[in-house]
Order: C-alpha cells, then structure tokens, then sequence
C-alpha cells in the first residue's frame, strides 16, 4: 500500500515538473518572439528628446551609412539601404554649429574625454573630423545644446558603436546645403550610398512627424470661461489705471480708486463752508420772541385720543 501511494507521488510530481517546464518554456518563446518582433519593427516618428527606436533584422547585414538631419535634430541609421534606427540627437548651439557636410568615421573609443571642454565624458565616441566634431553620447533635450558634436541618447550610442567601423560614412544635413528633400527629410530608403557617398535621388523622402498643434489661449479661455458670467469692458472700470505687466502688483501710484481711501467731495456739508447764524434781535414788544417750538413726539410715544 505504501508503495503505491509513494509511486503516485513520485508520479504527479514528475507530472507538475513537467507542466512548469512547458510553462516556462511558452513564456521563452512567447517573450522571444515578441522580441524579435520588436528587432522588425521601427518607429519613424521619434521625436521625443533622448529616445530612440532600433530594429536591426529589417536588414541585418552590409555596408552601414548614418544621416543626421540638423533640421529635425534626429539621426537615421541605414543598412544595407534600409532604415534600421532613428533617434533623437541634440546637434551644436549657435556660434558652434555642427558642420554640415559628408564624413568618415575616423576613430573610435568606448569612453573618450575632451581635450578642449574641461575633461569632459564622451562615451562611445566616433570621430568625424581631428578638430573636435564627433558622435557620442551625451546631454539630449530635444533640441542643439552641444559645442559642434552630435550627442546620442546612451543606449543608442552603444547600439551604433557596435554596428560602425573606421571609415563608415556619417552624412550631416540641413537645409542650407541639402538641395534633395529625402536629405533633410530621410525617409526608409537610404538617400545616400554607403560605398560611394553619392546622393540617391530617387529614395522616397520621409516626413516630418507633425506634433499636436496647441489651442490658441484665447479659444482655450473662451471655452473655460462661464458663458452666463458678463464681460467685461474698457469701461467697466475706468479708473483702474493700464498696467505694462497686470502680474506686478500696483504701485500706490497705480491704485484703483476702489482701493484708495474715500475723499469726501465738495458738496459734503462737512467741509461747505456754512453762513453764519444771524444774532438774536433784542426782544420787543413790537417784535415779540416767539419760544421755540417743542420737537416733534416721538413715534414711539402714545397719542391720547381724545375722549
């Protein structure tokens, strides 16, 4: 009986064992696939700052070419002629613009510091030219805030610096020296060749992903405001004095008048100069004093009726 009931026991965990197996082994796959999927999918509207979007199996072999677009301050990463990646960078301020033009990668280094701006980190730097314009990661608010390099978000970087070689082609564009739209506008065809750097003008040009226009204040604030409530005219206050900024708080200068203390006006019989009272006449008989008449009873008082 012991026997049995121990070969049941052996069996249903052997049983359960299995089961977990299965179950671990559907979640493997299933999280595999799902990234797969992720490496065939690319993303070609990023434009938030530090983002990227990455799908190297859309080609996952031959020649590599990058076109970093200073108009829409984001980089486009080509393989074999296909897309494989765009992310948001954050090119040179003014007064130290990135050149535009064509470039090779001349050097690359995981972790480099500059020996021009205080020793400063620059990972997975690839140089573009020896007097101090490279791609690396760094600083990426979404718009140019470098001195002439093109910073990457750092998980980008590391991803490019895996794929590049010495001698890669690195074009970067704008609108000033671009005469081809898909240059400024890099669509999912590569609009360079990555061996001979000679444009392709036949590749489609892509879009500028527009963002959500924001409501004028004036229609946001004529939809929020209470349409029962009256509006307000110029001439609803004429003495509140126009201000240049309505947030500064008023001078004593500038104070309402609703805020000033009240100056009692001219007509008010405290400050009209009054007559002076005539001087009582000497009485006489032919001019008798009449005694001055009782003030009116009181309303509280009760009138005697008469009986």
């Amino acid at each position: 009986m012991r026997a049995v009931l121990a070969m049941a026991i052996a069996l249903a965990l052997v049983g359960s064992a299995h089961a977990q197996s299965a179950a671990k082994k559907t979640i493997t796959a299933k999280t595999t696939s799902a990234a797969k999927q992720k490496l065939l999918t690319l993303n070609p509207d990023v434009t938030k700052p530090n983002t990227f979007s990455w799908a190297p199996d859309l080609s996952p072999t031959g020649p590599v070419v990058i076109v970093v677009s200073l108009n829409e301050q984001r980089m486009h990463v080509y393989r074999n002629g296909v897309r494989i990646a765009v992310s948001t960078v954050s090119s040179g301020i003014a007064g130290r613009d990135t050149p535009s033009g064509s470039y090779e990668i001349l050097q690359k280094k995981t972790m480099h510091h500059s020996n021009l701006y205080s020793n400063a980190p620059m990972p997975f730097m690839q140089r573009l030219t020896w007097d101090g314009i490279a791609l690396h990661a760094g600083y990426n608010p979404g718009h140019a805030a470098s001195h002439g390099c093109v910073r990457m978000p750092k998980a980008f970087s590391e991803k490019l610096y895996g794929i590049t070689k010495i001698g890669t082609r690195v074009i970067i564009t704008d609108d000033l020296t671009a005469s081809v739209e898909n240059l400024i506008h890099p669509g999912d065809q590569a609009p360079i060749d990555a061996i001979t750097g000679v444009p392709v003008p036949e590749a489609d040009a892509g879009t500028w992903p527009v963002a959500a226009k924001k409501k004028p204040v004036d229609e946001v604030a004529s939809k929020t405001k209470d349409p029962a409530a009256p509006v307000a005219t110029a001439s609803d206050n004429v003495n509140a004095p126009a201000r240049a900024n309505p947030a500064e708080t008023p001078s004593q200068a500038e104070t309402p008048a609703e805020l000033k203390p009240a100056i009692p006006k001219a007509e008010d019989p405290a400050l009209t100069p009054q007559p002076a009272p005539p001087s009582p006449a000497a009485e006489s008989p032919e001019n008798p004093q009449k005694p001055a008449s009782a003030p009116p009873a009181s309303t509280a008082e009760t009138t005697v009726q008469p009986s």
